[in-house]
C-alpha cells in the first residue's frame, strides 16, 4: 500500500509518523505500565500512583521524593506526571544514576524529616516559598515509623 510501511509483524503502519505522534500524545497513564515491585511490596506502585494524583489534581509544585537507592524516583518518573520530581538522596553515585531519569531532579540530602526537608528545599532554592509539595517515602519494611508516608505541604 502507498504511504504504509510493513513492520515484521505484518501490520501496515503509516509512514508518516503519525502512529508515533498518536503514542506521544496518548495521556501518559495510558502509555506507561510500570513493572511490579520485584520485592513484592504492592503499597510502593499504590503509593506513588497516589502521589502522582495527589500533585496533578493539586497543583503541586514538585514532588519530592525521599529515596535510599532511587526506587521511588525510577516509579515516580515512570508514571511520567506533569509534576517535577525532586529526588532527594543520601549518596552522590545515587543522585548521579537518577539523573538520567525524566522529569527527576537530583539532589544530595540525608533529610527524612519532613520539616528539616522542606527547610532543605527552600535553602537550595528547589521551590519557590509557599509551594505545595508532595512528599513520599516507600519501603519494603513497614515496621519501622519514619518510612512509608505521602504527604501534601507547602513548604
Amino acid at each position: 500500500m502507498p504511504g504504509t510501511t510493513t513492520p515484521a509483524d505484518g501490520r501496515a503502519t503509516p509512514a508518516d509518523g503519525s502512529a508515533a505522534s498518536d503514542a506521544e500524545s496518548a495521556p501518559a497513564t495510558d502509555r506507561v505500565v510500570p513493572a511490579p515491585d520485584p520485592e513484592g511490596s504492592r503499597h510502593t506502585q499504590a503509593l506513588c500512583e497516589a502521589a502522582v494524583t495527589l500533585a496533578t489534581t493539586g497543583h503541586a509544585d514538585a514532588i519530592v521524593a525521599i529515596t535510599e537507592e532511587g526506587k521511588t524516583a525510577r516509579l515516580l518518573a515512570s508514571l511520567r506526571p506533569p509534576t517535577p520530581i525532586l529526588a532527594a538522596t543520601p549518596g552522590e553515585p545515587v543522585a548521579n544514576r537518577l539523573t538520567l531519569l525524566r522529569g527527576v531532579r537530583p539532589f544530595v540530602s540525608a533529610e527524612h524529616d519532613i520539616e528539616r526537608a522542606k527547610e532543605d528545599l527552600l535553602r537550595r532554592r528547589l521551590v519557590p516559598t509557599r509551594a505545595v509539595v508532595v512528599f513520599i517515602n516507600v519501603s519494603p519494611h513497614l515496621d519501622r515509623l519514619d518510612t512509608n508516608f505521602l504527604t501534601v505541604q507547602r513548604v
